[in-house]
Parts: structure tokens; C-alpha cells; sequence
């Protein structure tokens, strides 16, 4: 609204004008997008090692990503050096990660 009125006219205070008009107009409100109302749910505690893992990519940092694996129980954090995110990268660290340690319960993005 304010990028097309600025198209149109200027006043001195206009971006905050156009800001009250729009916060005190009912039918603004009503067409804003409300967010959904979900329940939060934690997940389920981990009872042994190796049980639940999440998983996720950082970076780039100079030219390289990072596989972060935090394990749920221990929350043992191991970061793993991949040139890139790609999926058979991805499989490929987790494949040896998996031969020592066990295959997780759940593995969590």
C-alpha cells in the first residue's frame, strides 16, 4: 500500500499515516493472513543412545557445508565436513555413520 501510494503523492509523514490508517481498519484486519493454530508437540525422549537423530546442513562456509547430527539422548553433536548437499552425499555420510553406530529409530530433518 505505501510502495503505491508513493507512485501516486507524498506528504510529509505519509509512511506512518498509511501505518495507522491500516492498523485501525477493520476490514484490513480481517483480510490480513492469520497464522494456523497448530498444537506444539515435543517429540518423544529418547531412552537410549542412538535412538533419535536430527539431522541438518550449515553453510556454506568457505566453499564447504556441514552435516550436524545431534543424537536425542546424549545429544552427542557430530559435525561432518561435505563438499556438497547433495542426496547421495547426504546417504553416503550417514551410510558410515549407521555402520558404527546402529541404524536410529527416527531420524529427524
Amino acid at each position: 500500500m505505501k510502495s503505491l501510494t508513493h507512485n501516486y503523492s507524498y506528504w510529509p509523514g505519509m509512511d506512518h499515516d498509511i501505518e495507522e490508517m491500516v492498523r485501525l481498519c477493520g476490514p484490513c484486519a480481517a483480510g490480513t493472513k492469520q497464522p494456523l493454530k497448530v498444537t506444539l508437540h515435543s517429540w518423544p525422549p529418547a531412552t537410549k543412545p542412538w535412538e533419535h537423530i536430527h539431522i541438518d546442513f550449515a553453510g556454506p562456509h568457505l566453499g564447504r557445508h556441514f552435516l550436524i547430527i545431534v543424537d536425542a539422548y546424549s545429544k552427542n553433536t557430530k559435525v561432518i565436513s561435505a563438499p556438497n548437499t547433495k542426496s547421495w552425499q547426504t546417504v553416503a555420510i550417514l551410510y558410515k555413520l549407521c555402520t558404527q553406530h546402529g541404524v536410529p529409530d527416527n531420524l529427524q530433518r
